[in-house]
């Protein structure tokens, strides 16, 4: 687990912007981010000065990484190896299933959801076991806060940051409320897959198994709507 200070992203595929100054791409509650990675002009060769990055100097930028090649490489500040937490690369003579998940609950708050299957001869589709690791990292301090182990739904997308530092978190059992704390609420009775709002205000979950979809708020997951298995009708809203 790497997270950088140049382009390209996060492994795990959480996306990240390059400059600082196309403000309107990195969502408002990540905006701290944008110091984190935004590119350092200065560090490349003298093929061309630092300048405000505009339209024009984009322009500039471009034709001088033609000149000169490429780009430099993006510069970690925080590393982590995952493998002591129970992280999975292989299971000799068996398929396996890595479903982790990286959520920035704050600015500098970073849940790491180690959540691995190792596959029988007959297994469910469905299932939350084993148990995975919750992870929560404070990146600027550079250090674990908090771990502890929690039945999560083996599917990608099944821990997902909300708003204010709270997290919602999808098991057999349902959907739950979590706190930064890692303290979850009962749960919503509920299938999945997840889907949270680019803001986090709103949820949509349901769908697996014939179950309705269900549009849910996102500080209290009361529910605002549902709608009939595969109704193409159920979209997110981003406010």
């Amino acid at each position: 687990m790497r997270f950088g200070s140049g382009t390209g992203s996060i492994p795990m595929g959480i996306a990240y912007s390059w400059s600082s100054n196309v403000r309107a791409l990195v969502p408002s509650r990540h905006r701290r981010l944008e110091g984190l990675v935004r590119l350092d002009l200065t560090s490349m060769t003298n093929c061309y000065r630092t300048r405000p990055l505009t339209v024009l100097t984009l322009v500039v930028i471009f034709m001088a990484w033609v000149a000169c090649g490429k780009l430099p490489e993006p510069k970690p500040f925080f590393h982590q190896d995952l493998h002591p937490f129970g992280f999975l690369t292989e299971a000799p003579g068996h398929i396996t299933g890595n479903f982790t998940d990286i959520n920035f609950l704050l600015d500098d708050l970073v849940l790491v959801t180690v959540n691995n299957r190792v596959y029988g001869p007959v297994e469910k589709s469905l299932s939350d076991q084993p148990p995975s690791k919750l992870l929560l990292f404070d990146v600027s301090r550079r250090t674990l806060l908090k771990a502890t182990e929690v039945a999560v739904e083996k599917a990608t997308g099944s821990v997902k940051a909300t708003q204010t530092g709270q997290f919602v978190l999808l098991n057999e059992s349902g959907l739950h409320l979590c706190s930064r704390e890692l303290e979850c609420g009962s749960p919503l009775d509920t299938r999945g897959p997840l889907f949270v709002a680019p803001e986090g205000t709103r949820v949509v979950v349901g769908g697996n198994a014939r179950t309705e979809q269900k549009l849910l708020d996102a500080t209290s997951l009361k529910e605002l709507e549902r709608f009939p298995w595969m109704n193409p009708t159920a979209v997110l809203s981003g406010r």
